[in-house]
């Protein structure tokens, strides 16, 4: 085909992706003159490569390249969206305007039995295209498309896409590659093949990083829920300091070693807040208070020794949580009613240190090595445990340590944790 034959096949086929996105993101604020102007450059740089390369495979993917970057810098500029975003919606696009075209071609091959592409075919089938498209656009809600596109839970909707779509293109490739020429066309293959490795590697990239940011998120709600119950809990204290107060000034008057005794049972109840408001990080006071309200649902008392207030580790906070969480809940669950857990923070040597002991019948070393088995648990549930198996999974990465003791004179297991 001549240049300017090229370029009107390339505009339209440029019109039909518009109309798409259209279909897809809705109406934009753009203007037409830009529309057109990114059309017109479309389609004369596509003629611009097809007159100046003759390999038809190299032809082929260097005029979808120009088709990339089109949608790219269209949905830039109409819908300020990113460059992750607009490259889904190229493989959604390219996706449907291969079966859009197929079935023109197959429908136009109906009506007349010697169809041969070439100008004036390639009119009247991009013709039929359009009218096609602008009917799907109007009668499917294209809308929740973009949905899958954006949502980031749904990267594998965008990898099975990505690896079609390039199945796909190997195979046009191939289809259209002039094996007198070998190292052009074995080119081709080795550019489709890296751009899919790159395409899916920013999905599986942005998968992972999307669940890492939802821990972070999950972890972060959570604590502020128990944070609106601290602040709820101080209040309701406040309102009885007054009772308290008063009640104390009876006693002074009549009975002083009631007096005394009744003041040491409000200092030993409000010992817990001495503790958790002195920590800086209110997530870790979230973290302690939770637990705290849990002992004591099950009718337990949990003894707190926080003297690391400035808390600081190269940890992420919600895998502080998470570790610390885990060691407080086994404490906690393998309790009697009216024990008591003792929870212990502080710094030695550079490291952070983290202690809980709570009554516990006698183990012996293989069964504390057996504790970080996966699976291992000593429950008499059906659950099986997981918790100190993960915990361990963390610390290897970093170098850290936990050690497993049992004090027969007290008759409980006592877990230190050292980290960075």
């Amino acid at each position: 085909m001549t240049f300017l034959e090229t370029l009107i096949l390339s505009s339209l086929e440029a019109v039909l992706a518009i109309l798409l996105i259209h279909g897809i993101l809705g109406n934009c604020k753009g203007k037409w003159l830009q529309r057109l102007s990114l059309v017109v450059a479309k389609g004369a740089l596509v003629g611009i490569i097809d007159s100046i390369v003759k390999v038809s495979s190299l032809s082929h993917i260097l005029s979808s390249i120009m088709i990339y970057l089109f949608i790219i810098v269209y949905i830039k500029m109409m819908y300020n969206r990113k460059l992750s975003f607009s490259t889904v919606m190229f493989f959604v696009i390219s996706t449907l305007g291969i079966f859009i075209q197929i079935a023109t071609i197959l429908i136009l091959q109906v009506v007349y039995p010697d169809f041969t592409y070439n100008f004036i075919s390639g009119i009247y089938s991009m013709t039929a295209s359009l009218i096609l498209a602008l009917a799907l656009v109007r009668t499917q809600k294209l809308r929740i498309i973009e949905k899958y596109c954006s949502d980031k839970g749904y990267y594998r909707f965008k990898i099975t896409l990505t690896l079609f779509f390039m199945a796909y293109y190997m195979v046009s490739v191939v289809s259209s590659s002039d094996f007198t020429q070998l190292f052009e066309s074995f080119l081709s293959i080795v550019i489709v093949m890296i751009l899919t490795i790159f395409a899916t590697s920013m999905f599986v990239k942005e998968s992972v990083l999307v669940s890492a940011y939802e821990d972070k998120i999950s972890s972060y709600e959570t604590q502020l829920k128990i944070i609106d119950d601290i602040i709820e809990d101080v209040r309701a204290r406040q309102h009885d300091y007054h009772n308290h107060i008063q009640t104390l000034i009876s006693l002074s008057e009549t009975d002083k070693t009631s007096a005394s005794q009744y003041a040491q049972e409000l200092v030993d109840q409000d010992d817990i807040w001495n503790q958790l408001l002195a920590i800086d990080n209110k997530i870790l006071t979230a973290l302690f208070y939770s637990k705290y309200k849990m002992a004591k649902e099950r009718k337990l008392k949990l003894k707190f020794d926080l003297r690391n207030n400035g808390f600081e580790s190269t940890y992420h906070i919600f895998d502080i949580v998470e570790m610390y969480g885990i060691l407080m809940d086994n404490a906690i669950e393998a309790s009697n009613e009216g024990g008591s857990i003792y929870i212990g923070m502080s710094r030695h040597k550079e490291k952070n240190r983290f202690e809980v002991a709570n009554a516990h019948d006698f183990v012996t070393s293989n069964e504390i090595r057996q504790f970080f088995t996966k699976n291992f648990s000593t429950k008499s549930t059906d659950k099986r445990g997981i918790g100190l198996y993960k915990l361990k999974e963390k610390l290897l990465r970093k170098d850290d340590q936990i050690y497993f003791s049992y004090n027969s004179d007290e008759k409980e297991i006592i877990v230190e944790l050292e980290h960075s």
